[in-house]
């Protein structure tokens, strides 16, 4: 069940400072959360990314609504922005559930005597780290992951749940991987000599450049030669 008390509450002015917006109604009314349009309750802000989805605000029991221009017949407050995409990605981090932060060494974590962690770096239950493991400050390596020998993960990364990390792979720093993500595992490759499939060796290994996010239950394999690469900033 949520908590109230961490609940976050703007007035509809403190909404459209933080988030760049005109305002068109009463700066007063009280904001405590964000919802789509049709579902909207009548504390929330939901948002109308075209003209043509306005008369979908006559049955919404939204108290307010963002808006990249003024709309003509519309009785709740108007937060007027130039990008109503931006403008909502701003909202719901605002309103974002208050998480508790991950802190320490969790006691099942096993972590290798050559293993170096950084300051504020965070380890959870049942993982394991291994040898000659680089990790950054800051960054979170959740419940159940494990993390190769002779690989570097960057600052203020987040591992999520049961990720596995093979040996020798780099990650940059402030990247997401989501929970039960592979990285570095070996590829698909196989040849079929004197009458069977035999698996190519795959001596590569795998970089992830800086603020890269994975998604949950993706597999990045390892290179035969080289490296596979994920370039900075791809999602």
């Amino acid at each position: 069940m949520d908590d109230e008390q961490d609940k976050t509450v703007l007035t509809c002015a403190e909404l459209a400072e933080r988030i760049g917006a005109e305002l068109h109604g009463a700066g007063g009314v009280s904001i405590r959360g964000v919802s789509a349009v049709e579902c909207a309750k009548a504390d929330d802000v939901c948002f109308v990314a075209s003209p043509k989805h306005a008369r979908l605000l006559a049955d919404s029991e939204a108290a307010a609504v963002i808006v990249s221009k003024k709309l003509e017949g519309v009785d709740i407050v108007q937060l007027v922005v130039g990008n109503v995409d931006a403008a909502l990605i701003a909202a719901l981090d605002l309103f974002a559930p208050k998480l508790t932060p991950m802190e320490g060494i969790h006691p099942t974590a096993v972590i290798e005597d050559s293993a170096v962690l950084g300051s504020g770096a965070a380890v959870g239950c049942h993982a394991y780290i291994g040898r000659n493991v680089r990790i950054g400050e800051g960054t979170i390596i959740s419940a159940g992951c494990i993390v190769g020998e002779n690989t570097t993960i960057g600052s203020h990364c987040r591992l999520d749940g049961n990720v596995a990390v093979y040996h020798n792979c780099r990650i940059g720093d402030a990247c997401i991987i989501g929970a039960n993500t592979t990285i570095g595992s070996t590829g698909f490759g196989y040849s079929f000599i004197d009458g069977e499939h035999r698996l190519i060796p795959h001596n590569g290994g795998v970089i992830i450049e800086n603020c890269v996010e994975i998604g949950a239950n993706s597999c990045v394999d390892r290179a035969k030669f080289g490296n596979t690469i994920i370039g900075a900033g791809s999602k």
